[in-house]
C-alpha cells in the first residue's frame, strides 16, 4: 500500500484505533466524520506497537503525541486528531461519504503523473540520506509532459475568479 502510485484517501467513521490508525496513517489524505475516535489503546491489552507500525503515525504527529497515545490509551475526538496532524479535515457524520467522493474527484481531475511524482517526492523526503542533484532535477520532468501543456493552457484560458 505504501508503494501505491496513486493518491490514497481515507474516509474515517467511528473508531480508528490500533491497526485502523496505522492504516489511516499511511493514507495520503484523511477525512473524518465528527463522530470518529482515534488512538492506540494497546496498553489496555498489554501489547506494544511495532516500530514499523509506529513510524507512519509518528511522522504525522510528534514524539509527545505518539507516546501519550501509547501509554495513556485515551481516545481523541476528530477535532483533536486534526489539531495533532492525524487527519486533514473533519466533516459532519452524514457528509463523510460525499466529501470523500468529492475529494477523490478533485484529485482525479488533476494530472496523474504529477500526483505520482509528488508521492515519490514525499517518499524521498522521508529518506534520511541527503538529496542528490538528480533528485532536484526530477521535478523539471513535468514540463515535458502532455499533462503540463494541457493544464497550463486551460489555466490561462478558464475563468480564474475562483482562485
Amino acid at each position: 500500500m505504501l508503494a501505491w502510485p496513486h493518491p490514497i484517501i481515507a474516509g474515517i467513521q467511528g473508531a480508528c484505533v490500533g491497526g485502523g490508525l496505522e492504516i489511516a496513517a499511511i493514507a495520503d489524505m484523511c477525512i473524518a466524520s465528527r463522530v470518529a475516535r482515534f488512538g492506540a489503546p494497546l496498553n489496555r491489552i498489554g501489547l506494544t506497537m511495532a516500530f514499523e507500525e509506529m513510524l507512519p503515525i509518528w511522522k504525522l504527529t510528534n514524539k509527545q503525541t505518539m507516546f501519550e497515545m501509547l501509554v495513556e490509551g485515551r481516545l481523541s475526538d476528530a477535532e483533536e486528531a486534526k489539531s495533532r496532524g492525524l487527519i486533514n479535515r473533519v466533516v459532519g457524520h452524514d457528509d463523510l461519504d460525499k466529501e470523500a467522493l468529492e475529494t477523490a474527484l478533485r484529485v482525479k481531475a488533476g494530472p496523474p503523473l504529477v500526483h505520482r511524482w509528488h508521492k515519490q517526492f514525499f517518499t524521498r523526503l522521508g529518506d534520511p540520506h541527503p538529496l542528490q542533484p538528480e533528485d532536484y532535477e526530477t521535478h523539471y520532468l513535468a514540463f515535458e509532459t502532455y499533462d503540463y501543456r494541457i493544464s497550463y493552457r486551460s489555466f490561462f484560458v478558464q475563468d480564474r475568479s475562483g482562485l
